[in-house]
């Protein structure tokens, strides 16, 4: 409810939150020391703030593309395509949006439509 008052998206939190526990962050000296890191950080925002937005493209490049290492592992074929799709969708939407939110909205919508479609079949 707090970052939601300061602006902060929800999914976001969640998902950056996700990632930690994955890791072995299940209490909350994690949550503690990363807020220290931030509050450590804070000074030096005015100073990184001043690196323009064409310089940081690149790496958001190569972030963007070891994230994409992760989905290798993921079932494409035609006989997942009930998974498949809506996992695609998800994908191509959240950097055409430039929105996370938006991106995993779509991809839920669409795996809701494909069950209903699929439910005569079964």
């Amino acid at each position: 409810i707090i970052g939601s008052c300061l602006g902060t998206s929800t999914v976001t939190t969640y998902v950056e939150s996700a990632s930690g526990i994955v890791d072995g962050g299940r209490t909350g000296v994690v949550a503690l020391v990363v807020g220290i890191w931030f509050a450590l950080a804070v000074p030096f925002a005015p100073v990184i703030s001043q690196i323009p937005d064409l310089a940081t493209g690149p790496i958001l490049v190569i972030v963007g593309a070891s994230m994409l290492t992760t989905i290798e592992g993921f079932d494409w074929g035609s006989s997942n395509i009930e998974e498949a799709l809506p996992a695609f969708i998800t994908l191509m939407l959240i950097p055409l949006t430039f929105n996370i939110a938006y991106g995993i909205i779509a991809g839920t919508f669409f795996w809701i439509i494909i069950q209903i479609l699929l439910m005569p079949v079964r």
